[in-house]
């Protein structure tokens, strides 16, 4: 009986926190009422009232969270079991279907709901920590992964760059361009070890630049972007590395003996 109440608790808890400040429930909760009531089509009754009422019960039985866990996810990712639920697709057949004779009230009154019940996404938090901020160009990434990007493409002449980098810049340099190829990437993210060991070397204090290089010369590696930030443990151009440029808070080498085999070879070649 414990365990029974012990998973009903995490279920309530679930939905408190998926609920954020409240206001999405509660309007769905409106627009449950209205429709269970107002809406006589048996396809839609059963789209906005049926099924939902079944997950919702379904979501809330403490054995449903524990096949969740033993069968498929024991991370705490059962909050997702209610993305099967249309709350926002309810919301709006309820507010359509309820202003459809006034339209410019309705109009009028959704949007100051909306207004009333949100907040600016540029206030998205994460703990004390500001998640969303304003674009800073096209590709929605910031303007230095840019920067860094167009200098390691200095080196390229035709053929597709690999380039090892600290990890923060992996997430943009990809959306920015495909040409730049990485010697690690999203498998360090999801917990994969990443190839070679580079990952291992470049997120030490200090980098240690030669097993850096020696193991990027194994991977074709021509070109090396290192946080200001980082502590090397040498200067990159005592090993050979030429300096492409830098940015504010990166700066961006190439080596030239791996860039040559790169260029005399057919492998990432594209004329």
């Amino acid at each position: 009986m414990s365990s029974i109440l012990n998973y009903l608790q995490l279920n309530i808890s679930t939905l408190i926190n998926y609920a954020g400040t409240g206001f999405l429930l509660v309007l769905y909760a409106l627009s449950y009422v209205y429709l269970f009531i107002a809406e006589k089509d048996d396809r839609k009754r059963t789209f906005f009232i049926w099924i939902p009422a079944v997950l919702w019960l379904a979501f809330m039985m403490p054995p449903v969270r524990w096949l969740f866990i033993k069968l498929i996810d024991s991370g705490d990712t059962y909050y997702r079991m209610l993305w099967l639920i249309p709350l926002s697709a309810t919301i709006s057949h309820a507010a359509v279907k309820l202003s459809s004779g006034y339209r410019l009230i309705g109009l009028v009154a959704v949007s100051a709901v909306i207004v009333l019940c949100g907040s600016s996404v540029y206030n998205a938090k994460a703990g004390d920590v500001n998640i969303v901020s304003a674009a800073q160009n096209p590709y929605h990434i910031p303007d230095e992964a840019i920067e860094v990007a167009e200098l390691v493409k200095k080196t390229d002449e035709g053929h597709k760059i690999r380039a090892v980098m600290p990890e923060e810049m992996t997430f943009y340099v990809r959306q920015y361009d495909t040409d730049v190829y990485l010697a690690f990437g999203r498998e360090m993210v999801m917990g994969f070890p990443a190839a070679n060991g580079m990952y291992e070397v470049m997120t030490a204090n200090p980098v240690d630049v030669w097993e850096l290089i020696r193991k990027g010369r194994e991977r074709l590696v021509s070109a090396y972007v290192f946080g200001r930030y980082q502590l090397l443990s040498d200067d990159p151009e005592e090993y050979g590395l030429i300096k492409l440029g830098e940015t504010e808070n990166y700066k961006v080498y190439y080596d030239p003996e791996e860039l040559e085999y790169v260029r005399s070879i057919n492998y990432f070649y594209f004329k």
